[in-house]
């Protein structure tokens, strides 16, 4: 039956191409001609045919040309994206080894994917936060700057890279890591999800993290100068002892949070959330956009200080 199925087929693909060629080379190039051949002797009739058929072979063979350009390309690009699938299976293989060298390459392998596959960008930044969330929530605080292999995806992370516009960077879900002392310099996580990570006495210099969700997380100590902080959500999240020079905090919400003997020097809290926050002993002076309408919401004591022109809250109503 296979065998009849083929053998319509081919004929039927014979006729098609026989009929094909009979219209192109009769009719069609009876009708490029574009004259009465009836009247025309039966020498020039013969050479304005086939001056036709020539320009009709010549357009054929640019078809083909054409035709064989678009399965070569197409072929090349399915090529392409079958390597680049292959390479990312088995950077993925390597993170679930026992070896930790073994899934250091894994990271950097997705390191270099990264960079000849835009498109795959995405896809291996929430392979690696995955990988992250995985190998520190419960474990040592400070196993990013001991293991080789987390120390790599962090690194990963970090490194600048330009997402392209049709695949534009998702949110990453890095819930619950404990990162403390990591080198999160420049790093670019805008609205990721980093509720009850640890990241005590972490460099977060320049680091984009605008509308990153922080919920009951542990920031004390981290340096941060120039940190984008906008629209985040810092809930309840620990600060004490931050250095937030430069940093911008403007409609933050920071309710809840532990501010206390941070530096805040030239951070701009304009419409920052201060409900219940505590800046006991936080010197203010130096801060931009903070109100006294902001302070009242919060916990102070006589250690904090406030800027020229703001009243202390616990100063007495006039």
């Amino acid at each position: 039956m296979t065998y009849l199925v083929r053998a319509v087929a081919v004929l039927g693909a014979v006729l098609a191409v026989s009929a094909l060629s009979w219209l192109l080379f009769g009719p069609v190039s009876v009708w490029v001609v574009g004259v009465d051949l009836a009247r025309m002797p039966a020498v020039e009739q013969a050479k304005a045919v086939g001056d036709a058929q020539g320009r009709v072979a010549a357009f054929l063979s640019g078809a083909v040309v054409l035709c064989g350009l678009y399965y070569t390309a197409r072929k090349y690009f399915l090529d392409r994206d079958k390597q680049f699938t292959d390479r990312f299976s088995t950077a993925v293989g390597h993170l679930h080894v026992n070896d930790e060298t073994a899934r250091s390459g894994g990271v950097r392998a997705l390191d270099r994917i990264m960079d000849d596959s835009p498109r795959d960008l995405n896809r291996a930044r929430e392979t690696l936060a995955g990988f992250l969330r995985q190998h520190t929530r419960g474990g040592p605080a400070d196993g990013s700057t001991t293991r080789d292999d987390l120390g790599a995806a962090v690194a990963t992370l970090r490194t600048p890279r330009q997402p392209a516009r049709r695949w534009p960077l998702h949110p990453l879900n890095l819930r619950g890591v404990r990162l403390a002392g990591s080198d999160l310099r420049e790093i670019q996580l805008p609205s990721a999800d980093l509720t009850g990570a640890d990241l005590t006495g972490a460099l977060l210099g320049g680091a984009s993290l605008s509308h990153a969700r922080f919920e009951d997380a542990t920031l004390e100590r981290i340096v941060a100068q120039g940190v984008d902080l906008s629209h985040a959500c810092l809930r309840r999240a620990s600060l004490a002892g931050a250095d937030l020079t430069e940093a911008v905090l403007a409609e933050a919400d920071l309710t809840g949070a532990n501010l206390a003997e941070a530096v805040l020097a030239g951070t701009d809290l304009t419409g920052t959330l201060l409900v219940t926050t505590n800046l006991c002993g936080t010197d203010l002076r130096a801060t931009a956009g903070l109100t006294v309408d902001q302070l009242r919401l919060a916990k102070a004591d006589d250690r904090t200080r406030v800027p020229s022109g703001v009243d202390h809250p616990l100063s007495p109503p006039a």
